[in-house]
């Protein structure tokens, strides 16, 4: 019988024997897997936050959170991913690969602090600051996880990206999962829509300014993204928003739900491997770093389950 473990370790060893390759392509790879993982998870302590500041029940998200011990181990991988990246003498000391992981440290240990706080009934104080904290400190995170592997690149929106991208895939996750009324499932359906088009608009937008500004230099960082790797954005776009918009219209009910938040992880997925991993090197390893992570994370999951049982 073929154990979690066993599969998640085929991932690991796949990312390993790449690593010789193509070094920076295996870092940017990770950088996509651990964007595409995370994101439900740190979506949900967001959403979280959100609902005991507006005063509403988006408790289902709860059990989201329990695998943050597991996106923290995998989350400080961009330790040795930071030593790949190709750093301005400007940002030598900031994106530094131990300021960098450091800086992931704080915030997903602080995420993982602030969702047991949550999970306990953490009063609408605590909500409130720690959302206003977050809400800071997003711009400087996201850099760090989605253009740390190219420093150089500016992005004005990329903090809010993170955030649609982790609020998309908290809802994403829910409906695939089925937690919740079926009241809070439909409403997250259509958060999910928009999440999906805020995503979809800035990506954009980003493209379209630095085309129409004539900057050779920001200009050629779409354009190593252009060609075969352009097929990967359409394909994200088709099941991460038009997928979720067909599904929830013509399979009606449970069922058009759960396929538009599997369209939709889906999707993020393929924006994840266009935007940042940018070659097919790197979207192989970051498909190997998601099967790493997922599987044992299901393997460490079944563990903790059955140490309850007998405990």
């Amino acid at each position: 019988m073929i154990r979690p473990w066993m599969i998640g370790a085929i991932g690991a060893i796949g990312m390993a024997l790449l690593l010789p390759v193509a070094p920076h392509s295996v870092a940017t790879g990770w950088r996509a897997a651990f964007l595409t993982a995370s994101a439900p998870i740190f979506g949900a302590v967001l959403m979280l936050m959100i609902a005991r500041v507006v005063v509403t029940d988006w408790s289902p998200l709860a059990p989201l959170t329990l695998a943050l011990p597991m996106i923290l181990l995998f989350g400080l991988l961009i330790l040795p991913a930071q030593f790949a990246a190709e750093v301005p003498d400007h940002l030598r000391l900031w994106a530094s690969p131990w300021a960098i992981a450091l800086r992931t440290l704080i915030a997903i240990a602080a995420l993982w602090f602030a969702a047991a706080r949550l999970r306990g009934g953490a009063s609408r104080s605590f909500a409130a600051v720690a959302l206003t904290l977050w809400t800071m400190l997003i711009t400087y995170i996201a850099y760090d996880w989605m253009l740390g592997g190219d420093p150089g690149h500016p992005a004005t929106a990329v903090g809010m990206m993170l955030t649609v991208e982790q609020v998309g895939g908290a809802c994403a996750a829910l409906l695939i999962l089925g937690h919740g009324e079926t009241k809070l499932r439909r409403d997250l359906s259509y958060l999910l829509i928009a999440a999906a088009l805020g995503l979809s608009y800035m990506i954009f937008m980003d493209y379209l300014i630095k085309w129409y500004a004539d900057l050779p230099s920001q200009v050629d960082w779409y354009l190593k993204r252009d060609h075969a790797m352009a097929l990967l954005a359409a394909a994200g776009l088709c099941f991460g928003l038009f997928g979720p918009i067909l599904a929830l219209v013509f399979a009606r009910g449970e069922q058009g739900r759960r396929i538009a938040g599997g369209s939709a992880l889906f999707g993020l997925l393929l924006i994840n491997l266009w935007w940042v991993a940018a070659d097919w090197i790197a979207a192989l390893a970051a498909l190997f770093g998601l099967i790493w992570v997922g599987f044992w994370g299901q393997a460490l999951g079944a563990r903790r389950s059955g140490e309850q049982a007998h405990g």
